[in-house]
């Protein structure tokens, strides 16, 4: 029953706010409208360097050799995204 009134009062309100102005600005519609924005994640990538080791033989002389090493860096990549937006056009 209160469902019923609110509707009724709902509905009047709509056809007496609009009988009594009539503007352009109330010839407005809402349009969805696909947009590219550009996104920045952050990804960890794993990169081998290489560095100078002193190694001793069986006889305990040193001598240098190059060790490949790796480390963890963070790289910014940049990739464009599909958003929605909804955008009021009026006639």
């Amino acid at each position: 029953m209160i469902r019923r009134i609110l509707t009724v009062c709902c509905v009047l309100a709509l056809f007496a706010g609009s009988a009594s102005v009539a503007n352009a600005s109330e010839c407005c519609v809402w349009k969805q409208v696909a947009a590219y924005e550009t996104v920045t994640d952050y990804v960890t990538k794993t990169v081998a360097y290489t560095r100078t080791v002193t190694l001793y033989d069986h006889c305990g002389k040193a001598y240098a050799a190059t060790k490949v090493c790796y480390r963890d860096v963070v790289v910014p990549v940049q990739r464009t995204v599909a958003v929605t937006k909804w955008v009021k056009v009026c006639y």
